[in-house]
């Protein structure tokens, strides 16, 4: 009888010695399996990092690569803003809906990376001296627009605010452009995407 009780504790305890031997191997492979997550999380960052770099300056050809080594319009640094700044303008006036754009990257910056892409799209030369100077180039951007703009659409911003009088200039002017001066389309306009 001292023998079974003997081979019963003696089972036990390997039965014990096993169960933990497995517990430490199920700690270990647990360990493994979150630092291999947090690795292959930090490869993804990388990863989405690298697409957006590559999808805003890519090389894919021989002229998107001169492009890339020779896109200065100046090299006076003044000079090149004032003449990115032309060229932004005469894109503007081609493409329209970079005002409205324009006006979604002012009321929230993570559109801005939807403006860039457009931009380059359009002109790939005038994204990159943007991307340069962009806090000089906007801010000239912006003071240019709002300027002709108003002087562009006074009467028209007169009306409009006589009969509604809470949208404020930017709005007008942006609902203005896009109707192409038409007073009551540009109302409309207001009203539906206020």
């Amino acid at each position: 009888m001292d023998n079974i009780d003997t081979e019963n504790i003696n089972l036990n305890i390997c039965s014990d010695n096993s169960e933990n031997s497995t517990n430490n191997e199920d700690d270990i492979n647990s360990r493994d399996i979150h630092h291999n997550s947090s690795f292959n999380s930090n490869e993804s960052e990388e990863k989405s990092s690298d697409d957006l770099t590559t999808s805003l300056i890519s090389i894919n050809n021989d002229e998107e690569h001169n492009i890339l080594n020779n896109y200065k319009y100046n090299e006076n640094i003044d000079t090149n803003i004032d003449i990115t700044v032309e060229h932004f303008m005469k894109l503007l006036n081609i493409y329209p809906e970079i005002s409205t754009m324009m006006n979604n990257v002012k009321t929230d910056i993570k559109n801005l990376p939807d403006l860039m892409i457009f931009l380059k799209e359009k002109d790939h030369k005038l994204t990159l001296n943007i991307m340069d100077y962009p806090q000089n180039c906007f801010d000239k951007i912006f003071n240019l627009i709002k300027n002709n703009n108003n002087e562009n659409y006074e009467e028209e911003i007169k009306f409009i605010k006589d009969i509604v009088p809470f949208f404020n200039d930017e709005k007008i002017i942006e609902a203005l452009h896009i109707c192409n001066k038409d007073t009551e389309l540009a109302i409309n306009y207001l009203y539906e995407n206020n």
